[in-house]
């Protein structure tokens, strides 16, 4: 039997232990999102870390994994340990507030490897779209179509990036007109 630790966006400065049933554990691993039982209602969590064993009597399993496989990077888990710790905050706290609304509230999101693929979802009048690639460029000529799509429909386009370098290099490929 497998055990996830499960960061919760409360209040409550620990992790809880939950059972992966067998069902799950292929997609179960360390950054996924999963929907648990916790006091009366079921919230959503996040996976920080596994083990064969738990010094809990009765642990409770995980009701669902909302992804297809975690979608919460190794460094985006260990930046939100470093702001919960600095900020005296819980760890699913510090992580809830490095997420989207929509990512938050459990829109599931299907990540692809390949540039080529896209992961999308559509919820009321908003669309997600996430792309790994190799070069920021790569990735800019996909979500350029998006953009577009978006622009002549008059609505607005938000575009996200993990660090001001990228930051800064996607502003001057947008300024340039690239790559359209």
């Amino acid at each position: 039997m497998r055990y996830a630790k499960v960061a919760l966006g409360l209040p409550i400065n620990r992790l809880f232990d939950y059972s992966v049933p067998e069902a799950l554990a292929s997609g179960c691993g360390v950054g996924a999102r999963v929907l648990v039982p916790f006091a009366k209602r079921n919230l959503i969590g996040y996976v920080t870390g596994l083990a064969s064993k738990t010094n809990i009597p009765e642990v409770k399993s995980i009701l669902k994994l909302i992804d297809s496989k975690p979608i919460l990077s190794k460094e985006f888990l260990e930046l939100t340990k470093i702001v919960s710790d600095y900020y005296c905050s819980s760890w699913g706290q510090a992580i809830e507030s490095g997420l989207p609304a929509g990512i938050r509230k459990g829109m599931p999101i299907n990540l692809m490897n390949c540039p080529d693929e896209i992961a999308e979802r559509k919820s009321g009048d908003f669309q997600v779209s996430f792309v790994r690639g190799d070069s920021l460029a790569e990735r800019l000529k996909i979500y350029s179509t998006d953009i577009d799509k978006a622009l002549e429909q008059k609505k607005s386009v938000i575009i996200l990036s993990p660090e001001i370098k990228l930051c800064l290099e996607l502003f001057e490929l947008l300024k340039q007109g690239q790559p359209h």
